[in-house]
Order: C-alpha cells, then structure tokens, then sequence
C-alpha cells in the first residue's frame, strides 16, 4: 500500500515537468488542446475535463506543417499532418483574420473530419477541423 502512496506523487510530479516546458505554440478548439514544445515533444489534451485524453509524442515542424509522431490520436487529430493557415474568423462572425492548424492528408489536402449534418437531399455534410493558434511563439508566418 505505501508503494502506491508513493506512487501516485511520483507519477503527478512527471507529468507536470512534462507540461512545464517551453511552449512554441498552442492551438483549442471546443475542448481540445495542443502544445508544442521547443524540446521537439508535444501534448494533445482531448475531451470532456472528467474524461480527458491525454497524448503524448514527438514532431517536426516544416515551416508551415507540423508532423506527429502518431496518427488518428482521436477524433480531432485524424492525421499525422496539420497545415498552419490564415482564414477568416470562424467562430464569432467577424471579418478578423486569425491563424488555424487543420488537418491534412498525403497530398496536403484538409481532411474533412467534423460531421456539420444532413443536406436536404440526406447527405452527410462534413467540414476540416480549425484549431485556433492561440499562442505562437515562433517567427513563421501562416499562408
């Protein structure tokens, strides 16, 4: 019993060094979150506060593009590939400008992963996932 009592501190204490780091860049969108660290790691937090997935791993960034270690960690990031774009503010009806992650495939293209509803002739209507940059700290900027 004391070995967990121990146990549980120890295990706390790590993964709050791992959070710690120096952050180059976050991105949210509706209960996700990324980080990325300028050790080269990353973590995903996903999901609702009591059932939150954490996930854990290296990338690269190519100027634009971000390349996971993993791919389809959930149903957020469906890729191992996310493009970092301009587009207009899409969550407050403004004509603001702001930087997003999306997710792209093997030819770069978006992945249209967010299920938006039905059409009137019974399509299923799906859209990229936009991860708001919310903080960047590198010198690169968006297309």
């Amino acid at each position: 019993m004391s070995f967990f009592i121990i146990l549980i501190p120890v295990i706390i204490i790590h993964y709050e060094n791992l959070q710690s780091k120096e952050k180059i860049l976050k991105a949210q969108n509706f209960g996700a979150f990324l980080y990325f660290y300028s050790d080269g790691t990353y973590v995903i937090k996903s999901g609702p506060w009591a059932s939150k997935k954490h996930f854990y791993g290296k990338y690269e960034l190519k100027k634009d593009t971000i390349i996971l270690d993993n791919n389809g960690l959930d149903d957020v990031i469906t890729s191992e590939k996310l493009l970092m774009i301009k587009a207009k503010d899409l969550y407050n009806n403004t004509d603001s400008i702001k930087n997003y992650l999306v997710n792209i495939d093997t030819h770069n293209e978006q992945i249209k992963s967010r299920f938006m509803g039905i059409d009137k002739n019974k399509n299923e209507i799906y859209e990229p996932m936009f991860l708001e940059i919310t903080f960047d700290k590198r010198n690169y900027k968006c297309r």
